[in-house]
């Protein structure tokens, strides 16, 4: 997975602790091997950016493989809800698979 900038994770990381001081998640843990205790911080930011990276990822996939098939524009792939996408995607997979079984 290629990383974003240092700089755009750390403005989001600010951005959200701007937005809710408490957005702060800590755990305290112990490991259960050798019984050290310690803070796990959930690193919100990051979370969210990368499930925005996976679905940016995903959405390329998708015009990607339904432009292949129907010659649809992006803009018009893109109008479509994301469910109706993944749909027309499952159904090209499965007509492919049938293919490469006969």
């Amino acid at each position: 997975m290629r990383a974003l900038p240092v700089a755009v994770c750390d403005a989001v990381a600010e951005a959200i602790a701007g937005l809710d001081p408490q957005a702060g998640i800590e755990f305290d843990m112990t490991c259960p091997a050798c019984g050290r205790a310690f803070v796990a911080e959930l690193d919100a930011a990051s979370l969210l950016l990368e499930e925005l990276d996976a679905r940016a990822r995903q959405s390329l996939r998708e015009v990607h493989i339904l432009a292949s098939q129907y010659g649809w524009s992006e803009c018009e792939i893109l109008s479509m809800s994301a469910a109706r996408r993944a749909r027309y995607v499952e159904l090209i997979l499965a007509m492919q698979r049938a293919g490469a079984g006969s």
